[in-house]
């Protein structure tokens, strides 16, 4: 279906019912991110997984992929030997994870963005956690999958976790977020379903008692350039309205029900 097309059924109200289906057919799990989509903006989940337009990835989102690989690389080396591994290794597994994205996904650039700049911008940030985040607590586990069930008769929620560390008595179910010259502050992260899930699946794993979102942020200032972690914390996780929100996402998906 073409987009004119399928702005024209959008704005009549009507769907693809055949890709409806199929849709529902191949469902085995939610994930978070989908639910926190369907929740922001149906019609943008319905061309996203119905349809399956995807629209290509912007230098942002390569620059947070290039960070996460780096994290994970440092945090893998530090389960298996107990050492951090050395930093020149960390910062080229960020730069050379970066280079890989964007040759292989050909990223939209913006005006004014220079994919130079922004390498040295992920080489920036996964020095920031190497030094100021990684040092707190011992990674226990990287890139855990979960399956978070409620019910035998819903559909599971499942995905996977940057890391898992404990810290003291703590069990900690980490995230790692970049921000550049975007706002850091709480209800950006807290406010979706993913981090609440994610505690509650870890939770039920391992004990986990709290969440940490860990932003690593760049300001573009007057007097230069400012790095730093702005850290929030979740220790609770409300399960009934995780579950609710899943059930009526599933109702919704099942009478083909598209929004703003």
């Amino acid at each position: 279906m073409k987009r004119d097309e399928i702005r024209q059924y959008l704005a009549a109200g009507q769907t693809d019912e055949a890709a409806w289906r199929r849709h529902l057919e191949e469902m085995t799990h939610l994930s978070a991110s989908r639910i926190d989509t369907w929740a922001n903006c149906s019609t943008l989940y319905y061309l996203s997984y119905v349809l399956g337009i995807k629209r290509r990835p912007g230098l942002a989102m390569l620059r947070g992929t290039a960070v996460h690989a780096s994290v994970e690389h440092n945090a893998e080396h530090r389960i298996e030997t107990g050492e951090f591994a050395p930093l020149d290794e960390v910062q080229d597994a960020a730069a050379q994870e970066f280079t890989d994205r964007v040759e292989k996904e050909d990223p939209e650039v913006k005006l004014g963005e220079d994919p130079g700049k922004v390498k040295d911008s992920v080489v920036n940030l996964a020095t920031l956690h190497y030094e100021e985040v990684a040092p707190l607590a011992t990674p226990i586990h990287s890139e855990v999958p979960f399956s978070l069930e409620f019910d035998e008769h819903d559909v599971p929620i499942e995905g996977y976790v940057d890391l898992v560390t404990k810290q003291g008595d703590d069990v900690i179910v980490e995230e790692v977020k970049t921000a550049v010259g975007s706002r850091t502050d709480r209800g950006k992260y807290l406010s979706k379903i993913q981090v609440p899930v994610y505690l509650a699946a870890f939770k039920e794993i391992c004990g986990a008692t709290k969440a940490k979102v860990n932003v690593l942020a760049e300001k573009h200032l007057k007097a230069g350039i400012r790095r730093e972690v702005v850290v929030h914390e979740l220790d609770h996780a409300n399960n009934n309205m995780i579950a609710g929100v899943a059930r009526q996402m599933m109702s919704s998906l099942r009478r083909h029900i598209v929004g703003p």
